[in-house]
């Protein structure tokens, strides 16, 4: 099952593909912007949702079901709902797509860059872990329990540990980072800012909002821009891995086998 999997996507050339087309009906060609722009579009339909969401929430009385169902699976604010599991998934995709880099790179990457490559996609695999299971709620109570006065920026005490591990990464990744082709450069740089100004840099306000005024309007607009910073981050993240993908292997094609 596993060999057949596998089987079923493949890098062929410009040339190749062109006769593909022509020849075979069940080849299709996958393009960095077309999945970006498909992921772009789940992300806006999520937003629309959160929107609704959040706005029947402070306009209608919370006892009504249709507003508590809304809030459950679509406010960005909430965990086990449809737009954390997309972020996940998402998480998961980039991690996949690192370690595909990793594996066409063997032949041609020094061991330090492969070794980039491995603890970056083992990032993002803790990130999707994370996300799914909310590791950085429990870390929160853990410090809070230990440092119950914490000042208001750093109420969601687990910014502290990831701060310095975020540093960590930057260090350790910036020099291989900086030797990628101009544009995966931009992009990684581009989607790194989004990510942390989101998770971190929004997660400072929200904490002195809670603590001080309660999850009122503003703060879950702060949470809707966070969210909707880290989505955005991930795809453009994603877009650059696939486009380095075709850098180095031309295009990415994927072959439905038909029963005859």
């Amino acid at each position: 099952m596993k060999n057949n999997l596998l089987d079923s996507v493949h890098l062929i050339s410009a040339s190749d593909l062109d006769t593909a087309k022509a020849t075979k009906k069940d080849k299709y060609s996958l393009t960095p912007k077309a999945v970006a722009k498909f992921l772009l579009l789940i992300i806006l339909l999520l937003f629309i949702a959160h929107v609704v969401a959040l706005t029947l929430n402070f306009t209608i009385p919370e006892s009504n079901r249709v507003v508590i169902l809304l809030d459950k699976y679509f406010n960005f604010n909430n965990e086990a709902n449809f737009p954390s599991f997309i972020s996940a998934i998402n998480l998961l995709a980039a991690a996949g797509l690192i370690f595909y880099i990793r594996r066409i790179s063997e032949n041609t990457a020094s061991r330090n860059n492969k070794r980039f490559w491995f603890v970056l996609g083992c990032i993002f695999v803790f990130l999707c872990f994370d996300e799914a299971t909310q590791i950085h709620e429990e870390i929160i109570l853990t410090i809070r329990s230990r440092v119950p006065d914490l000042p208001g920026f750093l109420y969601y005490a687990w910014v502290i540990p990831y701060s310095v591990l975020f540093l960590g990464v930057v260090v350790y990744c910036f020099r291989f980072v900086l030797a990628l082709p101009v544009k995966t450069r931009n992009l990684f740089f581009l989607a790194g800012f989004l990510f942390v100004s989101g998770a971190i840099g929004c997660e400072l306000i929200e904490g002195y909002i809670e603590k001080f005024y309660g999850r009122n309007l503003v703060y879950n607009l702060f949470t809707t821009i966070e969210e909707s910073l880290e989505m955005v981050s991930i795809v453009i993240f994603i877009y650059a891995l696939l486009d380095y993908i075709t850098l180095q292997k031309s295009k990415l094609t994927l072959k439905f086998k038909s029963k005859s």
